[in-house]
């Protein structure tokens, strides 16, 4: 396994919990245990194998390692028992809390995804699922519990993925699918307080709307986990939950999804994943690569930035490479956690494209969905540079190297000048992919070429969408 690039911080080091959080700390440390972790992985091995497989390489491949002069530090004050590198299986408590003490935020254009797994009506009341993280132990139990059911009887157990906020669940008792349950953490991890808020929750799944309205038009390379539920109790002191189901070719076997982190993790005596991938379709590591990855996603990146108003948060762990069973790639590359997938529906409006006519907010629509134009620069710089080139090409060229490789010759130097091709091949324009300002004119291109008339975002979205 390979060991994360981290330190534990102490919690009053780099959070100070709001005033209410702690003294909820406080109020509820003598409360039942009722979150535990397990030993027994007899019940893992029943699921799916494909499914396991992915676990496996989330966990037993991860390495958070990437450009640290192009990214935040990676430090976490959260325990390690409850990270990829550290935790076990742990049952997680479900309680069935009643419609007035959350906000349920879901696809309209999915219904048949949510009842009765997520919803259910007890005693003429319609109740949602809500989950906490293993790592609050009971501390918020009591609280959850103050305002709905917890329900034994689901048994649900759950195993950390390589975000330590996310968790594949399953019932131990067969009572629901496998699903993964995006959970709050009040603790900082990169930084950044992982407290899903409403407004991250309720963005997550209306992007995941418009994600799905939009797979007529996509490019055949794209795919991505919907986030088709979100549930945010009206007390605060509780984070979101987002609801990711398991896709069903995962499911029956027909395919596996693979993180960019584990082709290029480094197994002892053995040589990286990228190996057998590339060994099935018959090319060389360094080919496999260039063809299924690189070249794959720039044109991909500028069909999304171009013509769907997209910007991608593609890092190596938010990135996925689909195969069938064998391990052979199938030529999607897959995304998931759509917190960071960025959409304009400014541009989406005037081009005319599919929105759907009610997306859920908890806030004004363009706050809750970040419509900040002046930032479009930075967030499809960021996206490539930091995202892409930084977190993602940058270890592949460490673990492939090609002798003593030329500047030229790098993934980076290679990914832009597919970009430019691409590029030139779509609006005629030519950028020099060696420049020191090639990001700025890449920018420059795109947003000129975007710059069209039409009326504004007022004008064309439907009215429920305001």
């Amino acid at each position: 396994m390979v060991r994360a690039r981290r330190s534990a911080i102490p919690l009053a080091a780099h959070i100070t919990p709001s005033s209410d959080r702690r003294a909820l700390y406080d109020q509820l440390s003598g409360s039942a245990k009722v979150i535990t972790m397990i030993d027994s992985t007899e019940s893992f091995t029943q699921l799916p194998g494909t499914l396991r497989r992915w676990i496996s390489y989330e966990r037993e491949l991860l390495d958070r390692g990437r450009d640290w002069s192009r990214c935040n530090p990676d430090y976490t004050n959260l325990p390690e028992k409850f990270t990829a590198e550290g935790s076990g299986i742990f049952r997680i408590p479900a309680f069935w809390l009643p419609e007035k003490h959350v906000q349920v935020f879901n696809e309209l254009e999915a219904p048949e995804l949510l009842e009765p797994q997520y919803i259910r009506v007890r005693n003429g009341q319609r109740e949602v699922l809500y989950l906490l993280h293993p790592a609050l132990r009971d501390d918020f139990s009591r609280l959850a519990g103050s305002m709905g059911c917890l329900d034994r009887s689901l048994q649900l157990l759950g195993i950390t993925t390589a975000s330590e906020r996310t968790l594949l669940v399953w019932s131990n008792s067969g009572k629901c699918d496998p699903f993964f349950a995006k959970l709050s953490l009040p603790f900082q991890i990169g930084g950044v307080d992982r407290t899903i808020s409403p407004t991250i929750a309720s963005r997550s799944v209306g992007t995941s709307s418009i994600l799905r309205l939009s797979e007529p038009l996509m490019p055949a390379t794209f795919g991505f986990l919907p986030e088709v539920l979100a549930v945010s109790p009206r007390d605060k002191r509780l984070g979101s939950l987002i609801v990711r189901p398991v896709p069903a070719s995962i499911l029956s076997g027909e395919r596996c999804l693979v993180p960019m982190f584990a082709l290029y993790a480094k197994r002892t005596g053995r040589a990286p994943l990228l190996r057998r991938v590339a060994r099935k379709c018959g090319l060389t590591d360094r080919e496999c690569v260039q063809i299924h990855i690189l070249r794959a996603f720039a044109q991909q990146w500028l069909d999304l930035v171009l013509d769907g108003g997209f910007i991608p948060e593609a890092h190596a762990q938010n990135l996925l490479l689909e195969t069938d069973n064998s391990l052979a790639p199938t030529g999607r590359l897959i995304h998931r956690d759509l917190e960071g997938f960025y959409v304009d529906l400014d541009f989406r409006a005037k081009a005319g494209l599919p929105v759907p006519k009610w997306l859920p907010k908890a806030r004004g629509l363009l706050e809750n969905y970040n419509q900040k134009p002046h930032r479009w620069s930075s967030r499809l710089q960021r996206s490539l540079y930091n995202y892409f080139q930084g977190g993602l090409l940058f270890n592949f060229e460490n673990v492939l190297p090609r002798g003593r490789p030329s500047p030229q010759e790098s993934f980076e130097v290679e990914f832009q000048e597919e970009l430019c091709k691409q590029l030139h091949k779509r609006v005629e324009v030519h950028i020099d992919p060696a420049s020191n300002s090639f990001h700025e004119d890449l920018v420059n291109a795109i947003l000129d070429h975007r710059s069209f008339q039409g009326e504004g975002l007022q004008a064309n979205l439907p009215l429920s969408v305001k």
